[in-house]
């Protein structure tokens, strides 16, 4: 936490976050009057409240039976250096399994920020224009993220002291069988599956029912506090039957897994500029297996569409949008992921030689757009199936620009804290803090930007007839992007040209 704590950038960063939470809460109660009914999705699909709550206890019942049965025998530190310090200073493992747990819900809950700001509307539009679900949702947020990682955790423990037997894997398998089992004869999903997670389902869930009222959700956010606070306790209880020889670099781990092994790119008879863009695009987003994903995605979008739209199930046009920035903004946080640990990590490697970077720099830009236009055309083939309205194949055209824009915006951001922090290539869990803070607004932005773009279409399509329009709109959006493109691969290349990689 010390680049958050100890820097203007990072306290004004927290302020920032902490002044859009308030604003929140006590802002919309000023201008929301009433409810609205909820997403005939939720209706049409017959979900209720518990049928959800009893869903999300499974799902983290199921993860932590599966890290109980196929998770690693062993505690993965991210760099050696942190090993070597966890065996030099005198730091107890109860400190070290609590302090590494506590950071790991800080970096679940960087992710689940965006959540706050699309959950938010969502409550005082559909349940009751009252600030007081919106915050016990917002406190909730860290119990959860860090009830779910204690279990998961003790779940490690379990193996690692039950590591020369196969007791863990056999109660895992017969868990999940007696839990099958029963989940039949009841015809509904056996406490045995839904009870370990049942502390989080209540605060996620319930906040969003208008039939449970503020005393219920008060006492289930305090039967949340209770058990997490018990699960930390235990985890430091049980630490004891770890020891520093169970924590190992994750580069080791991944050796064994057979991760480590790079992919590889014929590059002999290329030359330098064409090597740059064979290695940033050839393994990415040219991959036969990149390639292959893309079309599977566009065929089962297809396939879904049809079938709603065949058992007349009504999406209405909120939860898409909902969804699809969701998407959007998840699908850019991970590509960046990947940029910033495969390509940026690199670029000193890409300065030794005299060529220009300006290929790298039109590589970096094609292939963060391309994930973007990959995620639009996905979007846009269901709604056209779905709505039958052609229009909305020309979403990825028309959002461009502004697709464009972002990219540029984004990859600014990770050269700049690329040319001021030594990058990790592998980490446990991806990032460290700031760089979480990166990926927590470029998810942002990118949800953001995804709102725009799908109420602007929508826009478009309700009130455009005709092809003359949708030809000029497209023609118009391809002109300006080509424009965009120009002037955004130049402040890129300028920007990576007085800047380097520690």
């Amino acid at each position: 936490m010390n680049p958050l704590l100890k820097r203007s950038a990072g306290r004004a960063v927290l302020a920032l976050l902490f002044a859009l939470f308030v604003f929140l809460i006590a802002v919309p109660p000023f201008i929301i009057r009433g409810v609205a009914p909820y997403p005939s999705l939720l209706t049409n699909a017959g979900l209720t409240r518990n049928s959800i709550k009893d869903a999300t206890g499974a799902t983290l019942t199921v993860t932590i039976i599966l890290t109980l049965i196929r998770g690693r025998r062993e505690i993965a530190a991210s760099e050696e250096a942190e090993h070597e310090l966890l065996l030099a200073l005198p730091v107890t493992m109860a400190e070290y399994l609590v302090g590494k747990t506590l950071y790991f819900s800080f970096q679940t809950l960087f992710y689940t920020i965006p959540l706050v700001f699309f959950a938010t509307p969502l409550l005082y539009t559909y349940v009751e224009p009252s600030p007081t679900r919106p915050l016990i949702f917002m406190l909730s947020l860290p119990l959860i993220a860090l009830y779910s990682e204690t279990l998961v955790m003790l779940a490690t423990l379990a193996r690692i002291a039950l590591s020369r037997t196969r007791l863990p894997e056999v109660t895992g398998y017969a868990y999940l069988a007696l839990s099958g089992i029963h989940s039949l004869m009841v015809s509904r999903l056996s406490p045995l599956l839904t009870l370990p997670g049942a502390p989080i389902a209540g605060p996620m869930i319930d906040v969003f029912s208008r039939r449970v009222d503020t005393y219920t959700l008060v006492v289930e956010f305090l039967l949340l506090l209770a058990s997490s606070i018990a699960m930390v306790a235990l985890l430091a209880v049980l630490s004891r039957v770890t020891h520093p020889e169970n924590i190992r670099p994750l580069y080791e781990m991944l050796r064994e897994m057979g991760l480590w092994k790079r992919k590889t790119v014929r590059l002999s008879d290329a030359s330098i500029d064409g090597a740059v863009r064979k290695v940033i695009l050839g393994l990415s987003i040219t991959s036969s297996r990149h390639l292959f994903l893309v079309g599977t995605g566009l065929a089962f979008s297809s396939l879904l569409a049809v079938v709603l739209r065949e058992l007349n199930i009504s999406v209405d046009a909120l939860t898409l949008s909902s969804f699809g920035a969701v998407f959007l903004a998840s699908e850019a946080t991970i590509s960046t992921a990947f940029t910033v640990q495969r390509d940026l990590s690199n670029l000193w490697l890409y300065r030794l030689y005299p060529a220009s970077l300006k290929p790298l720099t039109r590589s970096l830009m094609t292939k963060t757009a391309v994930y973007y236009v990959e995620g639009l055309l996905l979007l846009a083939l269901f709604r056209a199936v779905y709505d039958s309205r052609p229009a909305w194949l020309l979403l990825p055209i028309t959002a461009l620009p502004l697709m464009i824009l972002a990219t540029l915006l984004i990859l600014s951001t990770l050269v700049r804290i690329a040319s001021r922090r030594r990058l990790v290539r592998y980490s446990s869990r991806g990032f460290y803090m700031v760089e979480d803070l990166t990926a927590t607004a470029i998810m942002g932005l990118s949800g953001l930007t995804a709102i725009i773009v799908l109420a602007l279409h929508e826009l478009f399509v309700e009130y455009s007839t005709g092809f003359l329009n949708a030809f000029m709109l497209a023609t118009g959006s391809a002109l300006i992007s080509v424009l965009l493109w120009k002037i955004s691969e130049d402040i890129l290349y300028g920007q990576i040209w007085y800047s380097d990689v520690q």
